[in-house]
């Protein structure tokens, strides 16, 4: 799960992706999005199901429920900060979060708590956020070891 030979396909695609759609996106715009709520999906390590929801102006709240059936199950949760960037349809954001999950490893299942991080760019393309992202985490149970993951994602908003 952690072997860098195995994160540099996902990374060169997410980065791919990411060019092409900023090349092509057309009318793209940093602002939030016409609803408060988002749901899509994140590809990368980890990848799942990413919704969003904003309270006000700069500020949302971002969850995944993110797998490997062979490997882990866990949630993720982030307070997010947003900012445009000046005279570019992108923006930027940060955040800290938690996680909680269950991984297997060695036929032996734990139970996975910890604390984590997001900072990411993203872009809105009328009801769509497109968003590359890293994510730090730092487990604390049942030991303490650190990861950096991330991915590429989409999300469709609701209207208001």
């Amino acid at each position: 799960m952690d072997d860098p030979k195995a994160r540099a396909p996902w990374a060169v695609t997410a980065i791919i992706v990411f060019v092409l759609a900023m090349t092509g996106a057309g009318r793209a715009h940093a602002q939030q999005p016409p609803g408060k709520t988002g749901i899509g999906v994140q590809f990368g390590q980890p990848g799942g199901v990413s919704v969003k929801l904003y309270r006000k102006p700069g500020f949302a709240y971002e969850g995944l429920a993110a797998w490997n059936l062979s490997d882990f199950f866990f949630l993720s949760g982030h307070a997010l900060y947003e900012r445009t960037i000046p005279d570019s349809p992108l923006g930027y954001y940060l955040g800290p979060g938690g996680i909680a999950g269950i991984q297997q490893e060695d036929s032996q299942s734990d139970f996975v708590v910890g604390v984590s991080g997001t900072f990411g760019v993203h872009f809105f393309v009328e009801r769509y956020e497109v968003f590359l992202q890293v994510n730090p985490r730092f487990e604390l149970l049942p030991g303490t070891e650190g990861h950096i993951g991330g991915g590429i994602g989409v999300r469709y908003y609701f209207r208001k």
